[in-house]
């Protein structure tokens, strides 16, 4: 692999793609209106990020894990997305995803896009179901950017460039 000139990190749900997918879980299991309210207002900075993900999980046991197969197939890509990460890979700089979202998902979007670096939550499954409940680490905006500097520190790139959480949610 050639020189590394950089990392753009970015979110998935609502910047890489359109969706939210925590509401089309929530579609599936019945609860979209509920799940939707509780995502609004943590977005919004009412509820403390951590808790309002359990609240919102807790909503979703018993689906079975097949689910994520369709979710995955409703969503949408930003429009150009594809083409700026493409650019970006091709000028020698890495993109990574770093998502409150779910590994089923965002590691799928990952691969389908050649994006080797991404982390998100996972949701603890049994007997192929969803128990409602996440296991490891909550993907909190701290950890994002905790992830961030491990990533940049693993790829040997300069503190001297200024790093950032930006949701941009249009790629021109």
């Amino acid at each position: 692999m050639s020189q590394v000139k950089g990392l753009c990190v970015m979110d998935v749900d609502g910047t890489l793609i359109l969706e939210e997918v925590i509401d089309l879980l929530g579609r599936e299991a019945g609860c979209e209106e509920e799940i939707s309210q509780i995502t609004s207002r943590a977005m919004r900075g009412e509820l403390d990020f951590g808790s309002s993900l359990r609240k919102r999980v807790s909503f979703l046991e018993g689906l079975p894990i097949s689910v994520f197969d369709k979710v995955f197939n409703t969503i949408h890509l930003t429009p150009n997305a594809q083409k700026f990460i493409s650019i970006l890979q091709k000028n020698g700089i890495l993109v990574g995803l770093v998502s409150g979202g779910f590994t089923p998902i965002v590691g799928r979007l990952a691969k389908s896009l050649g994006i080797a670096y991404f982390s998100a939550n996972q949701l603890e499954d049994k007997d192929d179901h969803l128990t409602g409940k996440l296991v490891g680490q909550i993907i909190s905006p701290q950890v994002k950017k905790e992830t961030l500097e491990k990533w940049r520190e693993e790829l040997k790139l300069s503190k001297e460039r200024k790093y950032e959480d930006c949701n941009c949610t249009r790629f021109v």
